[in-house]
């Protein structure tokens, strides 16, 4: 896998930015990364599974956390983000971000901005080399996690804590479709990862912080936005968690957990205690 980080410089167009009142830029840079994909390097559309109805996509955005303000007191304005390729998909980065260098501006809400310069550092992410079993840890969510099922949501159980079993088995799917080779070094396939899920089964959440977080996405398949929401804030387990366990949390805060990883929706941070 390849990190591409992204650091752009913008000018609002007509005095008023569109970055002044979007609270997740996920869905906004989604679709610039897909444009611009298919303009500049369309050969890329199958590698990066961009094709409708395919589940697992090879990249994800990563917009800034939820809630992230742009300073609007400059005329230049600096928004940082990045965009993760999985996969087969990774060995493509210098056309990815040749196609991303063509990106002119911004647009949501009816405000558009000028990107005036941008800057893109490819990077190895990865982990520190050693992981630990653990007493209880923390996840924050940083971006909206939609993580329950529509049958639950349409029997009103929403807002409801995840339990870290359904948040593993979230990001064992993600990554075994997206980035088998790591699946492999992570032994997600193996009997020893059946035992460690079991293990947490019944691990409780010790307290939390969720809040509700609204947001709306606009898509060309749409004849206009729609409203979506997700959970933000923190949730702390108490342990035993296995080392094999911490492990691929390590790893999954590059991919996301829950619906709409390539959106950028689903990241956490790791608080290890």
């Amino acid at each position: 896998m390849k990190l591409l980080s992204l650091q752009v410089a913008l000018q609002p167009m007509a005095g008023q930015s569109a970055l002044a009142e979007a609270p997740f830029l996920g869905g906004v840079l989604h679709g610039v990364f897909e444009h611009l994909i298919r303009r500049h390097s369309p050969q890329l559309t199958g590698l990066l599974r961009m094709t409708e109805g395919v589940r697992y996509k090879h990249y994800a955005v990563l917009p800034p956390p939820y809630g992230w303000q742009a300073d609007l007191r400059h005329a230049t304005i600096y928004l940082g983000c990045g965009v993760m390729l999985f996969g087969e998909a990774a060995n493509h980065a210098q056309l990815v971000s040749d196609a991303l260098r063509c990106w002119q501006e911004l647009s949501y809400g009816g405000r558009r901005d000028r990107v005036n310069h941008l800057d893109i550092q490819v990077h190895d992410p990865g982990i520190a080399p050693e992981s630990s079993a653990l007493d209880s840890l923390t996840l924050e969510w940083i971006t909206p996690l939609t993580l329950d099922s529509q049958g639950k949501r349409a029997a009103g159980a929403t807002h409801v804590a995840p339990n870290l079993l359904a948040v593993v088995r979230s990001l064992v799917k993600r990554i075994r479709a997206a980035e088998p080779a790591l699946a492999e070094e992570l032994d997600l396939n193996g009997r020893d990862w059946i035992v460690a899920e079991e293990s947490i089964r019944r691990l409780l959440v010790a307290k939390h912080t969720l809040r509700s977080a609204p947001w709306v996405y606009g898509s060309r398949k749409h004849n206009r936005p729609f409203e979506l929401e997700g959970l933000l804030g923190q949730v702390s387990y108490s342990g035993p968690i296995p080392a094999a366990i911490h492990a691929l949390l390590k790893w999954g805060v590059w991919f996301g957990a829950g619906q709409g990883t390539a959106l950028g929706r689903g990241m956490y941070q790791l608080k290890e205690k």
